[in-house]
């Protein structure tokens, strides 16, 4: 399993945040909340991307889940 939340990247760093009590919820600062009603979320801060966009964000944290999954994945030999 490939896992990339507010928390962290990996399935044992997010257990251990999780198992410890902490939040990855906080405010927002990935851009301006001036005027937004929601200012606080679970936003993964911690990855980046050059030139940032979403799309490019979103394939980034694809490929971190990806590589963790396939990392511990076991491969079968054909009988």
């Amino acid at each position: 399993m490939g896992i990339v939340t507010s928390l962290g990247i990996g399935k044992a760093d997010n257990w251990r945040k999780l198992t410890a009590g902490v939040s990855g919820i906080r405010t927002i600062s990935r851009f301006p909340i001036d005027g937004l009603k929601s200012t606080m979320a679970g936003t993964v801060d911690f990855v980046s991307v050059e030139p940032f966009t979403s799309v490019g964000l979103c394939e980034r944290l694809a490929g971190i889940a990806a590589d963790e999954a396939l990392d511990q994945s076991v491969r079968v030999p054909k009988t």
